[in-house]
């Protein structure tokens, strides 16, 4: 790998990635056939285009996730290449709405973040509550696999680095337009929740 002949890949982590991603997927599409929609989130940190695999690969999960029935969102953490790289998720494309682009560096970006996270659980656990209260007489049970994916209003986040973040300040934020979704870190309003992690067990 990049030169490194002493390089091992490592089959093992391999196969629980994927089995991951499958037991991801499918709880996603069953979900979405019971009328229910799990909220995802991808957060890309520091990945650049030299190598743009981690690029690509978030793209087409994003794109995996919404053809699943998620409600499914980008967040491209990136001073310099926030937007989009695919037709698809760039400005105009199909998943335009679905891909949020933070001009930050890494750990400016995470220390933002995570001081906002008490109000952010807060206000899920708050908006749960309220809907569990209205539609108690008549909400199916939940069961295990389902309540993976819907814990405190969440859903599913896959974080995915692909460098050391860097500690100098952020970068000025660019304006948004009409086309592109531009934001500083701190109006990011959704709630970026910690990972909740799917059994492999629950693969085939």
């Amino acid at each position: 790998m990049f030169g490194d002949f002493d390089w091992q890949d490592n089959s093992a982590q391999n196969k629980r990635w994927k089995a991951w991603k499958q037991a991801v997927e499918q709880i996603m599409m069953e979900t979405s056939q019971d009328n229910r929609t799990v909220k995802a989130v991808i957060l890309e940190i520091g990945a650049g285009r030299n190598v743009p695999t981690i690029r690509s690969l978030t793209e087409r999960i994003l794109s995996n996730w919404k053809a699943a029935g998620a409600d499914a969102t980008l967040v491209r953490v990136n001073p310099e290449l926030p937007l989009g790289d695919g037709h698809a998720c760039q400005p105009g494309g199909r998943l335009e709405r679905s891909v949020v682009s933070v001009m930050a560096r890494g750990l400016d970006c995470l220390c933002r973040m995570d001081s906002m996270m008490p109000e952010a659980v807060a206000a899920a656990s708050a908006t749960k509550g309220a809907d569990v209260e209205h539609d108690a007489a008549t909400e199916p049970e939940v069961t295990p696999e389902a309540d993976v994916v819907d814990a405190a209003g969440a859903g599913v986040m896959m974080a995915s680095f692909a460098a050391p973040a860097a500690s100098t300040p952020a970068a000025p934020v660019v304006p948004s337009t009409k086309k592109t979704s531009l934001v500083s870190p701190l109006t990011v309003s959704q709630p970026l929740l910690p990972m909740e992690t799917v059994p492999t067990e629950a693969v085939a």
